[in-house]
């Protein structure tokens, strides 16, 4: 009884002593005095307004509305009243003239007093943050200061070529400082196209040719550098574009009026020839944008062209034409192992190439050339994986090709016709076999199309041979030698698919058969006397059952 209470008094004390434990840490949590934060209730609202993250990324992501204001009224607006207001300016001053108001004094002082004060209104709209219009009243300063520099000298004789030339050169530093200073594209863009329509604002009665081409020469190579140092894309295009457009636009004029036909026909190119060397001068130099210097490299090989074409002598062009294939030959060997460098420099060996080809070679030879050229390209193109090169390789062959198909007509056995046709099925079958060796996987296609192909063109190249041997024999006589040449060609092709297992020269010997069937009913029966007919069908028929014998046995 007494061990039963014993133990009672302690479990007694145990309880109180976690009592006071539990008592003490009630305080301390009441002491602390924590606030608790109810659970937000979502409301129907909440739940309709309420976004994912993702929901809320896309929002972000939506492209603002063109503000078409801003684009129309600051930006386009201003750079076509530009030239509205330097075009006004010009008849303004000649209106003034012709009506006796100002001297040619007053209105070359006007010029560079409105060139000026353009430049002071452009370059405080710039420090006022309105850059759009600050462009386009410096870039139009530039052409008027260039202009009025052109009307003091050309039109009223106040200063010599010299001075003149020596400040349009200044107008342009100093458009190509602005364009420099506020890295603006439109404001070189203006300035560029200023400096190329100067001259033809200019009424003049004997335009000088060479200063003419100095200064349009000079003012392109400004711009290119400065494209190509600031990466200016629209400049770089630009004044590319715009030199060639006003050396043709002189060149007709001036053709028309200019007594000196020698000038013009022998110097207008050389601007031409400058950018070709300067577009190269990038291409090589430049690493940056190097698929935009290939591109317009190549472009202008293309436009350098026909420039020389067009202007200088026949030995002159022959000249050009294989000094550039020297070159760009040089150019392929030294950077052979740069993969992108070597692939403009070849296909523009292959273009300069065919041009020489086109001027140079006889006519009765060219057609042979070519297709031995497009066949070397094809392989150097394989060689050195330039698809490029490969393509325009390839269209140099076909077209070829089809020129010799279409209009090369054998009317002698022994004649350049044949000579052609030789070389043309010679090249196709050595492009077939270089096609089968650098593409392996694609084995099984080129034999059945290059087959089929190679097939329709022997057929034609025997049909006209055969056709050009029996000339002048009975009608009957030229059809039944054309039959038996079909049918030889058909069990030449059936040996060849036998003795090398090669299936689709089989299959396309059986198909030369069935066509000379169909040729011998349809086409050649009602010409053909009973007796050749009857010998022909006996023939086509004994060879068709002993090939069809043949492929019996092989099976």
């Amino acid at each position: 009884m007494e061990s039963s209470k014993h133990l009672l008094e302690e479990k007694v004390l145990q309880l109180e002593s976690q009592i006071k434990e539990l008592q003490a840490r009630v305080e301390v949590l009441e002491n602390s005095d924590p606030v608790i934060q109810p659970l937000p209730i979502e409301t129907k609202e909440e739940k309709v307004s309420t976004t994912s993250p993702t929901q809320a990324t896309h929002h972000h992501k939506e492209v603002a509305p063109i503000d078409w204001e801003k684009v129309l009224f600051q930006i386009w607006l201003p750079r076509v009243f530009i030239f509205v207001f330097i075009i006004g300016v010009l008849w303004g001053f000649k209106a003034a003239s012709e009506y006796g108001l100002m001297n040619e004094t007053v209105k070359v002082t006007l010029g560079f007093i409105i060139s000026s004060l353009l430049l002071l209104i452009g370059q405080n709209q710039m420090k006022n943050s309105r850059e759009k219009l600050g462009y386009v009243l410096l870039g139009g300063a530039v052409p008027l200061l260039m202009l009025t520099t052109f009307a003091m000298h050309v039109l009223y004789n106040m200063v010599g070529p010299s001075l003149a030339f020596v400040l349009n050169v200044a107008w342009i530093v100093i458009g190509l400082m602005l364009t420099k200073k506020h890295r603006s594209e439109v404001l070189g863009f203006i300035s560029m196209v200023g400096g190329v329509l100067v001259p033809f604002l200019i009424e003049s009665e004997t335009p000088n040719i060479y200063v003419f081409l100095g200064y349009e020469t000079l003012l392109y190579l400004l711009f290119l550098f400065l494209a190509v140092k600031l990466q200016f894309k629209v400049i770089y295009y630009g004044s590319t574009i715009l030199l060639n457009i006003a050396l043709f636009v002189f060149y007709i004029s001036s053709y028309v009026f200019t007594e000196d036909k020698f000038a013009i026909e022998y110097y207008v190119a050389c601007p031409i020839l400058i950018q070709h060397g300067f577009l190269l001068y990038f291409y090589i130099k430049e690493k940056k944008q190097i698929d935009q210097h290939a591109g317009m490299l190549f472009a202008s090989l293309l436009v350098t062209s026909a420039w020389v074409y067009s202007t200088f002598s026949e030995h002159g062009v022959s000249l050009f034409f294989a000094l550039l294939v020297v070159m760009y030959v040089f150019l392929f060997i030294k950077w052979q192992q740069d993969v992108k460098k070597r692939s403009i420099f070849l296909t523009n060996v292959i273009i300069a190439i065919t041009f020489l080809i086109l001027h140079a070679v006889n006519e009765e030879l060219q057609m042979s050339v070519l297709l031995i050229e497009g066949l070397a390209a094809y392989y150097v193109s394989l060689r050195y994986r330039n698809s490029i090169s490969k393509g325009i390789a390839i269209f140099i062959y076909v077209f070829t090709g089809l020129m010799l198909v279409a209009g090369e007509v054998i009317t002698t056995p022994f004649s350049n016709e044949t000579i052609n046709w030789l070389i043309f099925l010679t090249t196709f079958v050595l492009g077939m076999n270089m096609t089968y060796s650098f593409h392996s996987a694609s084995k099984e296609q080129i034999l059945k199309y290059g087959s089929v192909i190679l097939t329709i063109l022997v057929l034609t190249f025997s049909t006209e041979l055969t056709m050009a041997v029996v000339e002048g024999w009975a009608d009957n006589k030229q059809r039944l030698a054309v039959n038996v040449v079909w049918i030889g060609l058909a069990i030449v092709a059936i040996v060849i698919g036998l003795k090398n297992t090669f299936n689709y020269a089989k299959y396309i010997g059986v198909s030369l058969l069935i066509l000379t069937l169909l040729k011998m009913i349809f086409y050649d029966m009602p010409y053909i006397p009973l007796a050749i007919r009857a010998g022909l069908f006996i023939a086509l028929g004994f060879v068709g059952l002993v090939v069809s014998r043949t492929f019996y046995k092989k099976k």
